[in-house]
């Protein structure tokens, strides 16, 4: 299916919430109904094992809901400890509350209700009961509060709500008639060990098997087991349904961790919440009324910007249709204000990509241009939902008094900052590490360095993480069934295990894989002097920098031509093409083509560049073309080579092309990866959004500014979609 850009930008838009003016509700008349669990004391498990953040999520949700998406406070049911209202998450609770829902919409509603799920808190897998049901013969299980270690007898966890079980009560929801949006932060499976950043940066919503008493002779190995179509694995069995719609978001896959940690970063005053379900709110609260497919697609490239390879999340389900049941005439960057005395406030915050110091215009008249605002306010302090805002000047005006202040009715962003500095923790401890964080000191103080970096201490959130760790190193950090995984997957012995002292640069996650497609970029520190680390350090960098930012800019797109792109998979000895559906990551094998297809139906022509960046931070690019009015064309990208294997991204970046311009080349921003020789290419001025793909080449900023209503320079959009290189079974 093709999707146009317009419809695509809705996601990646520096947009934020928009007026309920411009929202249109597809089913007004409907009832609404959400059971939120969230599961944060386990009392039966020891208590290093319990959470902090499934609380934290079930309030952002239930306000959320509440207060932005017309749910009725008396039917949202939470099941939570310390949440006032709500009540303990059990087994027992949360199939009681399944039941509950049911009889309701049979009672008050039948097909005009609509149901909302979220689930946070750990999971993990068990053998299944018949393993014929599961591509890895295990069950993937939501663990509940009353959860207790492993029952032999029982071959499972006594209380565990296992994923047969939740399919059968979701089925239960959709026979009576109800659309089910069911949403499950938690995770299952591990490959990888924490080897970087303290432990309490990031908490995995996991229990290693081994760790809750499982026999080492049940375990299962945590390896990918893929069907010969290539296809993810559904976390949740047997989820069907005669009558209601299911929509289905996981936050990892059965072979992935997913984790809670301290969100939004950077600020000063962050809560722990779960790293999807952050996400997920964040990017509904941006982009207000699209569909579950664009949705999606704004959270896999929100974690392309973080730098996070993994986890991959899983969507599934009628993902066309619009989130809600509600759909967007027209975007809308504003909100209304509220003003009580000398204090103004908008139902807004951090998840609408509002900072201290964001300016807004003051309008009289929601459809009034920023050309005749009364006045401009700032942003003062930002919660996640809400905002406290003081009256500025700004742009020729004068600060507005409380007569102005009071003929305001709405305030509209003119500009969102666009953070491009890399935080880079400092590596803990081990060999080569002082003349390590020394160099990286020098780096980050030197302004004629084509990066800009920022150094945190190693137990400090980073975009990158860098330590000092050879591969046997790696592995003695490794426990459980992740260590099982990795004798199951290589064949290799630890003995075979290199002692190679390496320079490794690990994801935000700070965990370290040696499994093939989850290994981090590293460099051999063998043989280097400790006054050629600044040199091959700055190379790294530079190379991290330009690809993680690439990443970062699908938030200042401002282009809404009518175009029509989408990228293609061409399986080997097929004939047909298969579309990358925007919101799902496809596996690609050896000699599987990737091609894309573009069709202008916008009043100017637009160029396209398409990127490449692969699991080494390399960039390589496609020669441009320029698609003119009503033109159409196909291009044959490159044949995928499992030589290298892990997620990968495509990027396409549409640019308006201006009278008596040439293409837009963006081939400058090419590279080899982390373990090549680095190279630079100069490039022209620019503005707008062109100018900051340019700037990534020949300057480094720490901050770039999306302006909502410039007018001077060519609009542009960037978009990513991310593919799994695999080789299949």
């Amino acid at each position: 299916m093709h999707r146009s850009i317009a419809q695509l930008l809705v996601t990646v838009l520096a947009a934020a919430a928009m007026s309920l003016a411009g929202l249109v509700s597809a089913a007004e008349a409907r009832t609404n109904y959400a059971l939120i669990v969230g599961v944060t004391k386990y009392p039966h498990l020891k208590e290093k094992f319990w959470l902090v953040g499934p609380d934290n999520d079930a309030e952002l949700i239930r306000s959320y809901l509440t207060e932005h998406a017309n749910f009725d406070p008396a039917n949202v049911t939470v099941l939570a400890d310390g949440v006032e209202g709500a009540t303990t998450p059990t087994l027992a609770n949360i199939r009681s509350a399944m039941a509950e829902l049911k009889k309701k919409i049979r009672a008050n509603s039948g097909d005009d209700a609509f149901v909302y799920l979220h689930f946070s808190g750990h999971g993990s897998q068990m053998p299944a009961v018949g393993e014929d049901s599961e591509n890895d013969g295990k069950d993937e299980v939501f663990l509940p509060a009353d959860t207790k270690k492993w029952d032999r007898q029982l071959n499972g966890f006594p209380n565990a709500y296992v994923d047969d079980d939740i399919g059968k009560d979701i089925s239960a929801l959709r026979d009576a008639g109800a659309f089910v949006w069911a949403v499950f932060d938690a995770c299952h499976s591990a490959s990888a060990t924490r080897a970087a950043m303290g432990d309490g940066s990031e908490v995995s919503r996991r229990l290693d098997p081994t760790e809750i008493g499982v026999p080492e002779d049940v375990i299962f190995a945590a390896t990918r087991s893929l069907a010969p179509t290539g296809e993810r694995e559904n976390p949740v069995e047997g989820a069907g349904g005669d009558k209601g719609g299911l929509v289905a978001f996981f936050a990892a896959q059965t072979v992935e961790t997913t984790p809670e940690m301290l969100l939004p970063k950077g600020a000063e005053d962050r809560t722990r919440y779960g790293l999807f379900t952050y996400t997920l709110f964040d990017s509904l609260a941006k982009n207000p009324g699209i569909s579950y497919r664009q949705l999606g697609q704004t959270i896999l490239q929100a974690y392309s910007g973080m730098n996070r390879r993994a986890p991959t999340p899983l969507f599934e389900g009628e993902l066309d249709a619009p989130v809600f049941g509600t759909h967007v005439d027209e975007l809308v960057i504003q909100w209304r204000l509220k003003v009580k005395g000398k204090r103004a406030t908008v139902e807004a915050g951090q998840m609408h990509r509002l900072v201290k110091g964001t300016k807004l215009a003051l309008l009289e008249n929601a459809a009034d241009p920023v050309e005749k605002a009364i006045g401009y306010l700032e942003v003062k302090s930002a919660k996640a939902l809400k905002s406290t805002l003081v009256p500025v000047a700004h742009d020729g005006l004068e600060k507005p008094d409380e007569e102005t202040l009071a003929k305001g009715n709405w305030v509209r962003p003119v500009e969102f900052a666009i953070g491009f500095e890399l935080v880079v923790a400092r590596a803990a401890g081990g060999e080569r590490t002082e003349a390590i964080n020394a160099a990286a000191e020098r780096l980050a103080a030197d302004e004629n360095q084509l990066f800009r970096i920022k150094l945190v201490n190693a137990d400090d959130d980073a975009d990158i993480a860098l330590t000092v760790q050879s591969d046997a190193d790696i592995m003695e950090r490794m426990n459980g069934d992740a260590r099982i995984a990795f004798d199951k997957t290589t064949g290799d012995t630890r003995d075979a295990l290199s002692n190679e002292v390496r320079l490794w640069f690990l994801p935000s996650s700070g965990e370290a894989s040696l499994l093939p497609g989850r290994r981090p970029p590293s460099m051999s520190l063998n043989g280097v002097e400790d006054s050629e680390i600044d040199g091959r350090l700055a190379s790294r960098l530079t190379k991290i920098f330009r690809a993680t930012n690439l990443a970062r800019m699908t938030a200042a797109s401002d282009f809404k031509g009518k175009v029509e792109l989408e990228f293609l998979i061409l399986r080997d000895g097929e004939d047909d093409f298969e579309p990358i559906e925007a919101g799902n990551v496809p596996f690609v094998t050896q000699d599987d083509q990737i091609h894309l297809r573009i069709t202008n139906n916008s009043s100017r022509a637009v160029d396209l560049n398409v990127l490449h960046i692969g699991t080494d931070y390399e960039i390589s690019a496609v020669d441009p073309i320029r698609v003119e009015r009503r033109g159409e064309e196909e291009l044959g990208l490159f044949l995928v080579n499992v030589e290298t294997l892990g997620v990968e991204r495509l990027v396409a970046v549409i640019t308006e092309a201006l009278p008596g311009t040439d293409i837009q080349d963006l081939r400058f921003l090419s590279q080899g990866g982390v373990r090549s020789a680095e190279t630079t290419k100069g490039v022209g001025e620019d503005e707008g959004i062109v100018g900051m793909l340019n700037a990534m080449g020949k300057r480094a900023a720490t901050r770039g500014a999306s302006s909502l209503s410039a007018s001077k320079g060519a609009k542009g959009a960037v978009m990513i979609f991310p593919i799994e290189t695999v080789e299949l079974n």
